[in-house]
């Protein structure tokens, strides 16, 4: 009978041990996910960060040429600048097959 009673313990406690286990791999499982998660949203951060460094360079060094223009200069780089992405943008919008914003097309 005591014999009995033990294995039924072992068998509980085996058990108990086993749903344990199970429960762990599932939390470790989970922080593994999340970790991937938490990596690739810090790489998307530090690609944003040095986009936006690169960008505010680009501004900076853009102001340094126009404030050694004069305003005729400065007038004729911002219509060439604003023709250069018109024609991106109508190019871009005929592959997507739609019109020209501006319904030139």
């Amino acid at each position: 009978m005591e014999i009995k009673q033990k294995r039924i313990e072992m068998q509980r406690l085996e058990s108990s041990l086993i749903s344990r286990s199970n429960s762990l791999v599932q939390k470790i499982e989970s922080l593994e996910k999340r970790e991937k998660l938490l990596n690739f949203k810090e790489k998307e951060l530090e690609n944003n960060i040095q986009k936006t460094n690169d960008l505010y360079q680009e501004q900076k060094n853009e102001l340094i040429k126009i404030s050694n223009m004069t305003v005729e200069e400065a007038k004729k780089e911002l219509l060439s600048n604003l023709e250069k992405e018109l024609t991106h943008e109508t190019g871009k919008m005929i592959k997507a097959g739609s019109r020209s914003p501006f319904g030139l097309f």
